[in-house]
């Protein structure tokens, strides 16, 4: 930035980005910082960086300082939770008394004492996060999970605190309370344990953002005049740049091929299993990988627009773009925590001023006895240890549960979305066709495309090979190997001169293909790659190539449809090609998206979220990952690229779709053990806050019939409120266990 004119060009070109509300450039450090619209998610970098160069200046984004924050977050809750998970656990042997083999000789005092020095750091230093988000709540007057663990732990630690000083406005008359600390110390432990996992998660989602962004190299071989070439930096790589690319490397930015002959791996951009060829004139894509030739490409983008850097824009937009799951506590919790609150002034109020009485209970005491048995220890245990025997019943199956949101929101999916190329498909090349001409055996047509393709590094010539090995056939060896970029590959074997590749290429060298043209066609119809074997200008005969069904593709469509679930298929590939994986399993043509870019995978499921679906993606490549974080839940095949995997929320351990299906039946079930326990969880709440709040003591206490005979007057101390939380406890985490023997 030189000048207020410069800065006023790239301000206005920021503002027209849809969702932009108004943009500011800093002309010392040439930063831009954008402000969005309301109800606008984060910006989306391509159309930022496409402003910005479209004004003439060059785009480059940095994402440290959000990645910082959030890290820095992730390790201020591992932080609190050290601290307090070590301490409550303390506080609770502590309170165990002779029982856990503590000195006889430790009285209550020193113990109530060292009880509140244990606590107080879980209850303010542990607990700060929740007392932070239910002030924040009470700003917007609501309420969540953050208010019920803050209005909970702060009663029972009240009066725990109330207990150790023997305040006479909190005991009256007979009616007196022990130091109960442990309560709200595990509750606040556990809770945290919770929000720290919950934070690794997000973790992960930057991290699926940072390996897109590593596909692309960090320096450019560029052409200088004369021929010389130079390595920079790939942020300084402008359009209209040649790059000088050779076999093996990956492509740093899009582009249009100016000279040279290449195959191009593409299929973890698009899906396309086969390796494409590319020659002067077509486009390449940043982060694909130069398989064969050199390739001398003009660059057509910078690396801020990317193909790479699209995809992490698509991943970014759909991660932004999409809420997390309200968990179902936090819903109770703004209905459940003002009735208690209301419930507990209401039985302090009739307490105090009208059924005052030298023998009756303190209206503080009845205020903080309600609000410590409407402590969340139930309601707080009731999903995380339901997701927790899930998880573990799923790591049993061969399925890694990355998110327990991803679990939870996998039994509510009406919608199974699959990618084509290595999910339902192995994704790699396998021969499938053979045609041998009529009096060649097809074995030995086979040995000598394998040995003239054993030092191909090409996908076709790595199958051939395998091919050939699988059969025990003999390798032979080959002499002046040459490889044709985009065409095949030339040798002499056994005394002869063999030729392995297209057929125009065949045809051109001198060898008649006519006779095989027509299986040729209707071979690349059906999607594969069609491979002629010539010797001394004579056609063997044609292999057919291709990406074979997994085994228990089939099996894994019919089982999501019994469920009552819609399948769909979308792939990169052509649309006939699509038709046929989709045909052998068992999918509807009309249920069939191909072909279908990265983008517009997300686009699609972004497309039946609006139509009310609740969809689950499973893909595998880096194509898929937008997708993935754009699904409602996002199924990562384990043998796929970590990209992939890092922004879905479950992982398929073996490449089996099956698994798909198994992972939703065992969320069903998950789902079902949650609901279970919330009841009970709400049932102890439902029939012991009435007891706190002291509806049985006028028929129970002393002076009455019943309260002598049963020694009990109705009245719900700290040690019948602990055991009342306890049952509850346990009830729920019994229920939870019994998910582990479900049969799925």
């Amino acid at each position: 930035m030189h000048c207020a004119s410069c800065v006023a060009t790239v301000e206005k070109a920021l503002a027209r980005v849809p969702g932009v509300e108004s943009a500011s450039v800093n002309l010392a450090s040439g930063s831009a910082h954008v402000t969005m619209k309301s109800g606008s998610f984060a910006p989306d970098p391509v159309a930022l960086a496409a402003a910005v160069e479209k004004a003439g200046y060059r785009a480059v984004f940095r994402r440290e300082r959000r990645e910082a924050q959030e890290e820095s977050e992730a390790r201020d809750l591992a932080r609190r939770t050290a601290v307090s998970l070590p301490l409550a656990a303390a506080v609770m042997i502590l309170s165990m008394g002779d029982g856990a083999g503590l000195p006889r000789s430790l009285s209550p005092e020193v113990r109530n004492w060292l009880l509140f020095a244990l606590s107080l750091p879980v209850q303010f230093y542990g607990g700060w996060p929740f007392l932070r988000g239910a002030y924040a709540a009470a700003r917007r007057l609501a309420a969540d999970m953050n208010t019920l663990v803050a209005v909970g732990t702060l009663s029972a630690f009240g009066a725990a605190v109330a207990a150790v000083l023997g305040w006479k406005g909190f005991n009256k008359g007979p009616h007196t309370h022990a130091a109960s600390f442990e309560t709200a110390a595990m509750i606040i432990a556990f809770v945290l344990l919770g929000r720290w996992l919950e934070s690794r998660a997000k973790e992960r989602a930057s991290e699926a953002v940072r390996r897109i962004l590593d596909l692309s190299p960090k320096t450019a071989r560029v052409e200088r005049p004369g021929g010389q070439t130079e390595e920079i930096p790939l942020d300084a790589v402008e359009a209209g740049t040649i790059l000088a690319i050779r076999p093996g490397e990956r492509i740093p930015v899009d582009g249009l091929v100016v000279s040279e002959r290449s195959s191009v791996d593409e299929s973890m951009m698009t899906g396309e299993s086969r390796p494409v060829p590319k020659g002067p004139g077509d486009a390449v894509l940043g982060g694909t990988v130069n398989l064969s030739g050199a390739l001398r490409v003009r660059s057509t983008a910078g690396a801020a627009t990317s193909a790479a850097a699209r995809i992490a824009s698509l991943v970014e937009a759909a991660q932004g773009a999409k809420p997390p799951l309200a968990r179902l506590a936090d819903r109770v919790a703004a209905v459940f925590v003002p009735a208690v609150i209301a419930l507990a002034l209401l039985a302090a109020f009739v307490w105090g001023f009208l059924a005052r009485g030298p023998e009756g209970p303190a209206p503080l005491s009845i205020f903080i006895a309600v609000l410590i048995i409407a402590c969340p220890c139930a309601l707080g245990l009731a999903t995380p240890t339901a997701v927790l025997v899930g998880t573990g019943l799923a790591a049993r199956r061969g399925i890694l549960v990355r998110s327990g949101d991803a679990l939870e929101a996998a039994g509510r999916v009406d919608t199974v979305l699959f990618d084509k190329t290595g999910t339902l498909t192995e994704g790699r090349f396998r021969l499938v066709q053979e045609r041998p001409a009529e009096d060649r055996a097809a074995d030995r047509v086979l040995a000598l495309a394998a040995s003239c393709e054993r030092f191909s590094g090409h996908p076709i010539g790595q199958a051939l090979t395998e091919a050939a090995r699988a059969r025990g056939l003999p390798e032979i060896p080959c002499d002046h190997f040459e490889a044709n970029a985009g065409r095949g590959v030339e040798g002499q074997v056994d005394g002869a001169h063999v030729r392995v590749g297209t057929l125009e290429w065949l045809a051109a060298s001198g060898t008649a293909t006519a006779s095989a043209e027509e299986t040729a066609r209707a071979w690349a119809a059906k999607g594969l790659s069609v491979a002629g074997v010539s010797r001394d200008g004579e056609l063997l005969g044609l292999m057919g190539l291709g990406d074979a069904l997994r085994p228990g593709a089939r099996q894994a469509v019919a089982m999501l449809t019994r469920m009552g679930l819609s399948v769909r298929l979308a792939s990169g590939d052509s649309a006939r090609t699509a038709q046929d994986v989709a045909l052998q399993a068992g999918i509807p043509p009309e249920a069939v998206h191909a072909p279908i870019l990265p983008g517009g995978k997300a686009a699609l499921v972004e497309k039946l979220r609006r139509e009310a679906h609740r969809v689950a993606f499973v893909g595998d490549g880096v194509n898929d990952a937008p997708a993935l974080a754009a699904a409602d839940v996002g199924i990562a095949m384990g043998s796929g690229a970590d990209i992939a995997i890092e922004s879905a929320g479950l992982t398929l351990l073996r490449p089996d779709p099956g698994l798909a299906a198994e992972v939703i039946a065992i969320s069903r079930a998950t789902r079902a053990t949650i609901r279970q326990n919330l009841f009970w969880a709400f049932f102890y709440n439902a029939a012991a806050i009435p007891i706190a709040a002291g509806v049985l003591h006028p028929f129970l206490r002393s002076g009455g019939v019943v309260g002598p005979i049963l020694g009990w007057e109705g009245l719900a101390d700290p040690m019948l409120a602990s055991l009342a939380m306890a049952t509850s406890s346990v009830s729920v985490v019994a229920n939870s266990l019994r998910l582990a023997r479900r049969r799925i």
